[in-house]
C-alpha cells in the first residue's frame, strides 16, 4: 500500500517487486534524489519530522568504517565504497513504522506528510539557503 502510493513521488526510489513477492520490512527504505528535488535529504527529513512522520536518513555507519575490520595492515576508510557511503550520507530513508499494528491510517499519514512537504518545497528551499 505504502509502495503504492509513494511511487507518485519521483525524488523517491521505494521498495518495487513483482506481484508473487510479499515484503516483511524491519524499516521501509527509501531512496532519496535530490537533484529531482532541489533540497537535502536531511532538510526534507526535518520536514517530514516536524509533520510527525517518523523517518531518519541513513542507517548505520558503515561497517568497515568500524576498527575492528582496521586491523592486521588494513585501513578502510572513506572512499572505501562509494556508493555505500553516498547512501549513508545523502540518499537512504528510513521510516520505522513498517510493524505490527501499523495500521491503514499509519500509511495515510505518512503519504500525507510527503504530500505536504512535496507542496512546500518552494519555502523549504528559501528556508535551507538561509541556514547553510
Amino acid at each position: 500500500y505504502l509502495s503504492n502510493n509513494l511511487k507518485k513521488f519521483d525524488f523517491l526510489e521505494n521498495p518495487q517487486n513483482p506481484d508473487y513477492i510479499k515484503n516483511v520490512f524491519y524499516v521501509y527504505p527509501l531512496k532519496y534524489r535530490e537533484e529531482k528535488i532541489g533540497i537535502s535529504r536531511d532538510t526534507f527529513i526535518k520536514a517530514l519530522n516536524a509533520e510527525g512522520i517518523p523517518i531518519g536518513g541513513g542507517y548505520v555507519r558503515p561497517l568497515y568504517l568500524n576498527a575492528i575490520f582496521n586491523q592486521k595492515g588494513k585501513k578502510y576508510g572513506w572512499g572505501t565504497c562509494p556508493v555505500t557511503e553516498r547512501l549513508y550520507k545523502k540518499e537512504m530513508m528510513l521510516i520505522a513504522v513498517c510493524r505490527p499494528y501499523a495500521t491503514k491510517k499509519d500509511m495515510d499519514d505518512i503519504i500525507k506528510g510527503f504530500e505536504k512537504v512535496a507542496e512546500n518545497i518552494t519555502q523549504l528551499k528559501k528556508w535551507e539557503a538561509k541556514n547553510e
